[in-house]
Formats: structure tokens, sequence, C-alpha cells
């Protein structure tokens, strides 16, 4: 597993050496913190965000990032993406 930057993101590398573009990370990393460092190392998250009962418009406000997330979940190609998890 690499780990950059001392942000507490792990990315694995598949076999072929290639760094993923997308990412399926479970619901532990919905913090704005996770996801900044993921968008940082240029990953596409797709994480849910509401699990803990608050709305998408809450976080449009506070987590910029978090809100670009909440968009890409809100699509159709992002629900099916992050529908491959299960």
């Amino acid at each position: 597993m690499e780990n950059d930057g001392g942000d507490g993101v792990a990315v694995g590398e598949p076999d072929f050496g290639e760094k993923p573009k997308e990412v399926l990370p479970d619901a532990g990393y919905h913090g704005e913190e996770a996801l900044v460092a993921l968008e940082t190392r240029d990953l596409t998250a797709y994480v849910v965000l509401d699990r803990e009962g608050k709305r998408q418009g809450a976080v449009a406000k506070k987590r910029p990032v978090g809100a670009r997330m909440a968009k890409r979940l809100a699509r159709p190609a992002g629900r099916a993406r992050y529908g491959r998890r299960k």
C-alpha cells in the first residue's frame, strides 16, 4: 500500500502497476479531510456521505469536496459505480 503525504489515506496499486483513477472507499472515508486527500492524489472517490442522517444540502455549504462527491453520487453513473461495492 502507498500512503503519500502522511494523510492517513492508503491507496494500493493493482498488480499491473498503475494507480487507480477511481476509488470506492467505505463510509469511514466520508470526512472532508479524507476526500481532500483523495482528490489531491487525482482520485475520484465514490463514498456515501449521508449515513449519519444529515442532508446532502448541509454538506454543500460546509464541505466543498464532499459536495462534489454528493453530486457524483446523485447521478445515475455515480450510483452505478458506487453500487459495484456490493
